[in-house]
Protein backbone atom coordinates (compact mmCIF):
# COMPACT_ATOMS: atom_id res chain seq x y z
CA UNK A 1 0.00 0.00 0.00
CA UNK A 2 1.38 3.25 -0.75
CA UNK A 3 0.22 6.23 1.35
CA UNK A 4 1.36 9.77 1.05
CA UNK A 5 1.62 10.35 4.69
CA UNK A 6 2.52 14.10 4.32
CA UNK A 7 -1.11 14.40 2.63
CA UNK A 8 -2.78 13.27 5.92
CA UNK A 9 -4.40 16.02 7.76
CA UNK A 10 -4.41 15.99 11.68
CA UNK A 11 -7.53 15.22 12.13
CA UNK A 12 -6.85 12.32 10.76
CA UNK A 13 -3.81 11.33 12.46
CA UNK A 14 -5.30 11.46 15.47
CA UNK A 15 -8.22 9.12 14.51
CA UNK A 16 -4.98 6.84 13.42
CA UNK A 17 -3.41 7.20 16.73
CA UNK A 18 -7.00 6.39 18.67
CA UNK A 19 -7.29 3.43 16.50
CA UNK A 20 -3.53 2.17 17.49
CA UNK A 21 -4.26 2.51 20.77
CA UNK A 22 -7.34 1.21 21.18
CA UNK A 23 -5.38 -2.28 19.47
CA UNK A 24 -3.45 -1.93 23.34
CA UNK A 25 0.15 -1.23 21.56
CA UNK A 26 2.23 -0.19 24.41
CA UNK A 27 3.66 3.33 24.41
CA UNK A 28 7.23 1.40 24.28
CA UNK A 29 6.29 -0.12 20.70
CA UNK A 30 5.23 3.18 19.59
CA UNK A 31 8.33 4.75 20.67
CA UNK A 32 6.49 7.37 22.41
CA UNK A 33 5.97 8.76 25.84
CA UNK A 34 2.65 8.80 27.58
CA UNK A 35 2.65 12.69 27.69
CA UNK A 36 3.43 13.12 23.86
CA UNK A 37 0.72 10.65 23.09
CA UNK A 38 -1.71 12.77 25.14
CA UNK A 39 -0.43 16.20 23.37
CA UNK A 40 -1.23 14.39 20.20
CA UNK A 41 -4.44 13.24 21.22
CA UNK A 42 -5.90 16.80 22.72
CA UNK A 43 -4.49 18.87 19.49
CA UNK A 44 -1.82 20.59 21.60
CA UNK A 45 1.03 19.38 19.18
CA UNK A 46 1.11 18.34 15.74
CA UNK A 47 1.95 14.34 15.42
CA UNK A 48 4.44 14.17 12.46
CA UNK A 49 4.63 12.15 9.86
CA UNK A 50 7.41 9.82 10.59
CA UNK A 51 5.17 8.99 13.99
CA UNK A 52 2.37 8.57 11.88
CA UNK A 53 4.39 5.78 9.52
CA UNK A 54 5.18 4.00 12.78
CA UNK A 55 1.53 4.27 13.56
CA UNK A 56 0.34 2.86 10.00
CA UNK A 57 2.26 -0.19 10.29
CA UNK A 58 1.21 -1.35 13.61
CA UNK A 59 -2.68 -0.45 12.18
CA UNK A 60 -1.93 -2.45 9.44
CA UNK A 61 -0.25 -5.67 10.90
Amino acid sequence: MDVKIDEIDQDTRRKILQKVLEKNVSYDKLGISRTMVWYYKTGKYDIPSNVVEKLLKFLYT
